[in-house]
């Protein structure tokens, strides 16, 4: 598979969006009209190729931190070199 960045976004050759999870903890996220992203930790970057349609929703979810006192993204959008590293064309 293929790559490239777009507009500050890493997109595959499906059109789908590289997002990251905030850690190495594999995820699964289940969307409103049932379709289901695994995000896979590999090489200590845990990823998952996301559908254009799906990329507000996936970025809208947050987590707790700090005692859960506040709120903070869990998810963002995953640079050129943590891609590299997850799909093992670059070591970490």
């Amino acid at each position: 598979m293929s790559y490239t960045e777009i507009n500050g976004k890493i997109v595959n050759d499906n059109g789908e969006i590289a997002i990251s999870y905030y850690t190495t903890i594999q995820r699964v996220v289940r969307m409103p009209d049932k379709t289901e992203y695994v995000f896979v930790p590999k090489r200590h970057v845990c990823m998952a190729w996301i559908k254009p349609q799906h990329i507000d929703y996936i970025l809208q979810q947050t987590k707790a931190c700090c005692g859960g006192k506040n709120s903070v993204p869990a998810y963002r959008y995953t640079s050129l070199s943590n891609v590299h590293i997850w799909t093992g064309d670059a070591e970490r």
